[in-house]
């Protein structure tokens, strides 16, 4: 959950809109179940909270991305052999 403005929770509506569906904390993840289309006022997702089950409708302003997963480590690079084969045709 992103909460733009200050006030640390975002209120989570029913599917007409209405309030007091409760609200999530800022940071909070959540499982988005269904979206739809407001026309200018941008679209609508039905989240359900990962943490606790509570459910309800949230604008696409209050999503953002989850936190980036830490990178894999890089394969090493392998080492050259010291002794490398002689190309084909040449002698010793």
């Amino acid at each position: 959950m992103n909460c733009p403005r200050d006030e640390g929770r975002v209120a989570l509506t029913d599917a007409f809109g209405n309030g007091g569906a409760g609200s999530l904390p800022d940071g909070a993840e959540v499982e988005i179940l269904a979206w739809r289309p407001r026309g200018p006022s941008g679209a609508r997702y039905q989240v359900v909270s990962t943490h606790d089950g509570l459910e309800g409708w949230v604008s696409a302003d209050h999503l953002r991305a989850p936190a980036a997963l830490g990178r894999p480590s890089p394969e090493p690079t392998p080492v050259p052999a010291a002794d490398p084969p002689r190309k084909f045709g040449r002698r010793r």
